[in-house]
């Protein structure tokens, strides 16, 4: 490789965490009950397109599969759609993205939740902006309403061309998968889409409300464990800022 090309060689911009690799691959994993990596990572392990920063040596290096498959990394806008992309064609099923979406929630994310959902849905969503900025660098959630059983959500995308519709029907897919989750019946329609004209994309959520008597042992339960849940998503957060802050150190 000449020079020029050498100086001119950056790593990947970070714009979403892998924890979205992980989601796709667990869904893979429940269709074909094997993960066929080599499709999956293909044009993307050993490619210089996407270049991480070696922590031992300091070297830019092409990611690995191990690199890929740890969900406290981050990757670039452009090599999750590569991902989407591999997975629909693995799947040969153009609805695969929307479908792994659901299933999120198995994956890690839930597990911030598990106390939340005993409270009901519309909680979880007053917490869908701060949770997003946690995983995801490329959009801006705005809650345009949330009432009893019914919820407007609007997500605005950043301008980048590597930012498809797989995107959006990604955490389309997450909204639906609130019902598994916290097993109330949901429904999301999306009446407006950015990647079909639109300014933005919007989705209307909604849900049959349980009985107010029926949740008072989540509510015992979830009050009695508010500290608990407090203190270990503060150090959650310490610890996903301390790994930001290594990986700006390591760039630099």
């Amino acid at each position: 490789m000449s020079l020029e090309k050498q100086l001119k060689r950056e790593t990947m911009k970070k714009d979403v965490c892998c924890i979205n690799i992980a989601t796709v691959e667990n869904y893979i994993r429940s269709v074909l009950s094997e993960v066929p990596y080599d499709q999956l990572f293909e044009g993307i392990v050993g490619n210089d397109e996407f270049l991480i920063t070696d922590e031992k040596t300091g070297k830019m290096v092409p990611v690995s599969k191990d690199y890929l498959l740890d969900s406290n990394n981050w990757i670039s806008n452009k090599l999750l759609n590569r991902i989407f992309k591999n997975a629909v064609s693995i799947l040969k099923d153009p609805d695969a993205i929307h479908k792994a979406g659901k299933d999120i929630f198995r994956t890690g994310i839930g597990l911030r939740f598990v106390l939340m959902r005993l409270i009901g849905i519309n909680t979880i969503i007053n917490h869908i902006p701060k949770e997003n900025a946690k995983f995801n660098r490329n959009k801006t959630i705005e809650i345009v309403e949330n009432k009893k059983s019914y919820a407007v959500v609007r997500l605005h995308w950043d301008k980048d061309p590597a930012i498809t519709k797989y995107f959006c029907d990604m955490n389309r897919g997450v909204y639906e998968g609130l019902g598994t989750f916290t097993q109330y019946p949901v429904s999301v329609e999306q009446e407006i889409c950015q990647f079909e004209g639109g300014d933005y994309c919007e989705f209307h959520i909604s849900w049959k409300a349980k009985p107010f008597y029926s949740r008072f042992p989540g509510l015992f339960r979830y009050w009695f464990s508010r500290d608990i849940v407090e203190e270990l998503e503060k150090k959650i957060e310490e610890i996903n800022d301390i790994r930001i802050n290594q990986d700006r150190i390591i760039d630099l």
